[in-house]
């Protein structure tokens, strides 16, 4: 790398993973000895990415028009989804296959960096990325400026609630239970018996009264239940990821100074001249 280029953190993640170590140290070493030593520590904090992050992030300054492409499917699929719990599913299944074929055009031109390491593991991570990208503007940030460092997990991210492809709208939004009401063949007030229907009256399978309201408070705590775990489960993958990076980056170093120490030793063990 050149030095103006060198001076810009953003570049670290073109050169190969296997070289980002070396060049990020080397990197705020330089700025260290200038002076920026603010800017090297924010270089020091760098972490070199997965083949698949490297991979996404050469296709944003090869094939930046790829990932605009994506997003503007993206838009066109949150467009769609938005109008389908609304009610109206005419856009979706044409936006969700519009995503799908700009995710898997993404997706074959990353694979032709990764080469050999290209396996169908790649192309899930990969795909997960991408999408994660389309629901999430941070990702998507990243992504679009080629300094992705981890993959993302993409689950979790769902466009269309729940219950939202049925007759009775999303899951998260249950219609209104009509209050009871009812008169007698001469309008007047009818007895408690009459209030509201039995449950021998009732349809099979209808929740009625007291009971429908219960289960469908708890669905919707268990619903509220399964998205906070989701939410978790994707943090701890993301601290992991982040462990895992980290522990190699040690160990990386480790062997480093093992390395100088051991020529040390040698050179204290050598006869003088």
């Amino acid at each position: 790398m050149a030095d103006q280029e060198a001076a810009d953190p953003a570049e670290l993640y073109a050169v190969e993973p296997a070289e980002f170590t070396a060049a990020r140290n080397a990197m705020a070493k330089r700025l260290k000895a200038e002076g920026r030593a603010e800017e090297a520590a924010e270089v020091s904090r760098r972490r070199r990415p997965t083949p698949t992050a490297w991979a996404l992030n050469q296709v944003a300054r090869r094939r930046p028009d790829l990932l605009e492409a994506l997003a503007a499917a993206g838009g066109r699929l949150r467009q769609a989804s938005a109008a389908a719990v609304g009610g109206d599913r005419s856009g979706l299944a044409e936006a969700q296959a519009a995503e799908r074929a700009a995710v898997r055009a993404t997706v074959d031109a990353a694979v032709e960096f990764l080469g050999a390491r290209a396996t169908d593991a790649a192309r899930r991570k990969l795909g997960d990325t991408l999408r994660a990208a389309v629901m999430d503007p941070a990702v998507a940030d990243l992504v679009s400026r080629g300094v992705l460092e981890t993959d993302m997990d993409a689950s979790g991210f769902g466009l269309v609630p729940p219950g939202a492809a049925g007759e009775t709208g999303p899951a998260s939004s249950p219609a209104p239970q009509p209050a009871p009401q009812a008169a007698d063949g001469a309008g007047g007030a009818v007895g408690p018996a009459r209030a509201a229907p039995s449950r021998r009256d009732a349809a099979p399978g209808s929740p009625t009264g007291a009971d429908g309201r219960r289960r469908e408070a708890e669905r919707r705590a268990l619903t509220a239940e399964r998205d906070r775990l989701t939410r978790q489960q994707e943090r701890l993958q993301r601290a992991l990821a982040e462990a895992e990076e980290r522990a190699h980056q040690l160990r990386e170093e480790l062997a480093a100074g093992r390395a100088e120490l051991e020529a040390v030793e040698s050179r204290l063990a050598a006869p003088d001249p």
